[in-house]
């Protein structure tokens, strides 16, 4: 029974991506945390004792995360005028891109140091497989969510035309 809350909650929750819209509004986003919750809760095997233990950490975890991102984020934009790597580092020249490129390794310093802290936090309440497992159920989620927006969207994961090309 709790299986099947499980998948109906989370594709429920995935659908809300299938709209076409700049992002998600604040109830899709708690509609996708409730879906994330029950998808790590699950895969992790928590129970209710440690679930209670392990989720301030993670949702402290997941919050640091994105103050990383979004701090990068907001430097990309400030200090190089650009909002993509990916479409947009052509634009700058190698000085530029020499800043830039040691902001970037900086970033990942602190992810990394970022990681290395919540690891040893998660083991204060996990077994050591479930600690291994954290980062790749979060992952997990977030590739599902992505795939399931691509397959709305008509489009394979990488963002390719179904039914045609390579």
């Amino acid at each position: 029974m709790k299986r099947v809350i499980f998948i109906a909650l989370f594709f429920t929750t995935v659908g809300l991506f299938a709209q076409d819209r700049r992002g998600p509004s604040p109830e899709e986003m708690e509609r996708i945390k409730a879906a994330k919750v029950a998808f790590v809760t699950e895969r992790l095997e928590l129970d209710s004792k440690t679930a209670q233990k392990f989720w301030p950490i993670f949702n402290e975890y997941e919050e640091a995360k994105e103050k990383l991102g979004k701090e990068f984020f907001e430097k990309m934009v400030d200090d190089f005028g650009i909002h993509s790597l990916s479409r947009e580092a052509e634009k700058l020249n190698d000085e530029q891109s020499e800043k830039l490129l040691e902001l970037l390794l900086d970033k990942q310093e602190q992810q990394l140091s970022l990681e290395k802290d919540y690891m040893a936090k998660f083991a204060k309440v996990l077994s050591p497989k479930q600690v291994l497992l954290v980062h790749r159920f979060d992952s997990d989620f977030r590739r599902k969510l992505m795939n399931r927006f691509w397959d709305d969207k008509g489009r394979d994961n990488r963002g390719n035309p179904r039914g045609g090309g390579q």
